[in-house]
């Protein structure tokens, strides 16, 4: 597997520790035949503008690496016979691979920028990419927002609302779910691999959903914190936020107590975080 490592020595920091430090890291890689560039600020001049520490010199000659950058990197702003540049940032690999990993190395100037120029360069390293990844979706936008409103408030969870707490959290998710199958069938695409997916709840949210009580909020507080909220949603989210803003009066009906709780909690945690 190819490794690119980014190393910095700040300058007051002892050059013979980190040297020390240095050999241990390079023998990791030292003759296994696996890939790994090392680059970065390393403050070990040499004794000219083009040259590096001779200590460092040694130590990559003895563990099998090759230093490719061969002009100074960094600018003294003093003027001569003052001036001194040296060579700063470098690109070391091993000398052990059949092939290259880095080529056509090159300082480019930083016009002022910086003190330091930038070093450019080929890396010949495989990208490992991740499979597809598969996903379901809805197409929200296509949604009659009428029709879903309609469909809902002749359900059974407007008519006919279950008395506990969690049989109402179980009925809430399971009516709206069906109705969302009635007005937008589930679609099935892929994503370039290597997205995370969504954090699970945490805890303290986990408890607020299975209240046994609920608090007493107006249906117009609820519809005003429900179109507050950011139009994000997560793929555990059975209703999408957007849709749940287009239905914000629908689903803030006072015989709606999963919004109620819901609502709450959110405002709680606001408070907290003020």
């Amino acid at each position: 597997m190819d490794t690119v490592a980014n190393v910095y020595r700040p300058p007051g920091l002892s050059k013979s520790a980190f040297l020390d430090d240095f050999a241990d890291f390079a023998s990791l890689g030292s003759g296994t035949g696996e890939g790994l560039v090392i680059c970065g600020d390393l403050n070990l001049p040499g004794s000219d503008a083009v040259n590096i520490d001779e200590r460092l010199t040694s130590l990559l000659d003895i563990h099998g690496y090759q230093q490719h950058v061969t002009q100074s990197t960094r600018h003294d702003p003093r003027q001569l016979p003052m001036r001194r540049d040296n060579l700063l940032d470098l690109v070391i690999t091993s000398t052990a691979l059949a092939s290259p990993l880095v080529s056509d190395v090159e300082v480019f100037d930083s016009y002022g920028a910086s003190d330091t120029d930038l070093d450019v360069s080929n890396l010949s390293v495989m990208r490992h990419k991740l499979p597809p990844t598969r996903y379901t979706y809805r197409d929200i936008k296509k949604i009659d927002i009428a029709d879903f409103e309609n469909r809902l408030r002749s359900s059974d969870l407007f008519n006919d609302p279950a008395g506990s707490p969690d049989s109402y959290l179980a009925q809430f998710e399971t009516t709206v779910t069906m109705v969302l199958y009635q007005v937008a069938s589930l679609k099935v695409d892929h994503r370039p691999g290597g997205r995370r997916g969504a954090r699970w709840l945490d805890p303290e949210a986990i408890t607020t959903k299975q209240l046994s009580a609920f608090p007493s909020v107006t249906e117009d507080e609820v519809a005003k914190l429900i179109g507050s909220m950011p139009a994000k949603s997560s793929p555990l989210d059975f209703v999408p936020t957007s849709l749940l803003k287009a239905c914000r009066y629908t689903f803030a009906l006072q015989d709606s107590p999963i919004c109620l709780s819901s609502m709450q909690y959110f405002r709680r945690s606001s408070r907290r975080r003020q």
